[in-house]
C-alpha cells in the first residue's frame, strides 16, 4: 500500500525512530498508495515530537490523501491541540476542505471536548460558517455532538445561529434531535443565540 518504514514509524513508532530513519535521509513526503504522508500520520496517530521533526525536515503540510484531507485535519479529528498548534505554525491552511466540504474546524466540533483545539484554528482565521457538502457546519457538529463549551466557544467568535444545513435544519435542531440532557443543554444556548 505504499507504508514506507518513514509512515509507519510517524504513526505507530516513536520521535526517536523518526529521528534515525530522517538521519539516513528517508524522504519526509513520500505518500502511500491513498496519499497519505508521514506528517499526516503523526497528525492523526503519532506523537507532537514525531511531527515537530518531519516538519524541521521540511515536510509539507498542505498535502492531500485522496479524500482532500490534510495533517491537519488529521489532528483536529483527534482534536490534538499540540498537533493543530504545531501545524499552524507550520503554515496550515485552516480553511482547507477535503472531498465533502469538512475543514478542520468542523471535524474539531465534531470531535467533542476539542475546545482548545477550536480555540487555535478561530485565532487563525478558520471559516465559522463554513459548510460542507450537506450544507453543515462546525457549530451545527458541535451541536450534535452535545458539546456546550465548543457551542458557546464559536457562538462568541461569530458563528451564525441562524444559518442552516441542505434540510433546512439549523444548530438548535442538531441540538433538540439529541434528545437528551446534553442535547437540551446546547439546545438552550443556541435559543438564546438565535432570539
Amino acid at each position: 500500500d505504499g507504508k514506507t518504514p518513514l509512515i509507519y514509524a510517524a504513526g505507530w513508532g516513536g520521535p526517536e525512530t523518526v529521528a534515525v530513519l530522517l538521519k539516513f535521509e528517508a524522504r519526509p513526503n513520500d505518500r502511500t498508495d491513498d496519499g497519505w504522508t508521514a506528517v499526516m500520520m503523526a497528525a492523526g496517530r503519532g506523537e507532537a515530537a514525531s511531527l515537530q521533526a518531519l516538519l524541521n525536515a521540511g515536510a509539507d503540510v498542505e498535502t492531500r490523501n485522496k479524500w482532500g484531507q490534510t495533517a491537519l485535519m488529521a489532528a483536529a479529528r483527534r482534536a490534538e491541540a499540540d498537533m493543530v498548534r504545531l501545524l499552524v505554525s507550520a503554515g496550515a491552511n485552516v480553511n482547507q476542505a477535503d472531498t465533502n466540504g469538512q475543514s478542520a474546524l468542523g471535524l474539531a466540533a465534531a470531535a467533542g471536548g476539542a475546545v482548545d483545539c477550536l480555540r487555535q484554528l478561530i485565532a487563525a482565521g478558520a471559516d465559522l460558517n463554513s459548510a460542507d457538502a450537506d450544507g453543515v457546519t462546525p457549530l451545527m457538529r458541535a451541536a450534535d455532538a452535545g458539546d456546550s463549551e465548543a457551542v458557546i466557544i464559536l457562538l462568541n467568535a461569530g458563528a451564525d445561529a441562524k444559518q442552516t444545513d441542505s434540510q433546512g435544519r439549523t444548530a438548535h435542531d442538531w441540538a433538540a434531535s439529541r434528545n437528551d440532557d446534553a442535547g437540551r443543554a446546547c439546545a438552550d444556548i443556541l435559543e438564546e443565540a438565535m432570539s
